[in-house]
């Protein structure tokens, strides 16, 4: 929904900026959450990526800082996803069919509220 929100106020170019910069919020949660440790390669790797991709994304700015707080907020979110999907695989060992299918019937709530709110699922019945 952030994702959405950022693409329709901000640029293309700079919410896929925004978007490349998701190794270091997921690198920084797999640290805290996980206590994983992070090679000083791997940090200056993905560093200089974010680097790059903030370098890339300077011609297009557009200034609105609504959509790139959105898009930010999907970063994060996104990572957080990856990251507590790693750590409910590594106390759980369901496997990547068996995450797929819990985050899938966790979602469906959120999905399907909004479609009878807006009136979605009776055009979904009639197709």
């Amino acid at each position: 929904l952030c994702g959405m929100w950022a693409l329709k106020l901000s640029s293309v170019p700079i919410y896929q900026t925004l978007k490349r910069m998701s190794p270091l919020p997921a690198m920084l949660l797999d640290a805290l959450l996980r206590r994983k440790a992070f090679s000083l390669r791997i940090r200056v790797s993905v560093l200089t990526v974010c680097a790059g991709a903030f370098v890339a994304g300077c011609g297009d700015l557009d200034r609105n800082v609504l959509g790139y707080l959105l898009a930010a907020a999907s970063c994060v979110l996104q990572a957080l996803y990856l990251v507590l999907a790693a750590r409910a695989d590594d106390e759980l060992a369901l496997g990547a069919q068996g995450l797929l299918y819990y985050s899938s019937l966790l979602a469906l709530p959120l999905l399907l509220a909004p479609a009878v709110l807006l009136g979605e699922a009776s055009r979904l019945a009639a197709y």
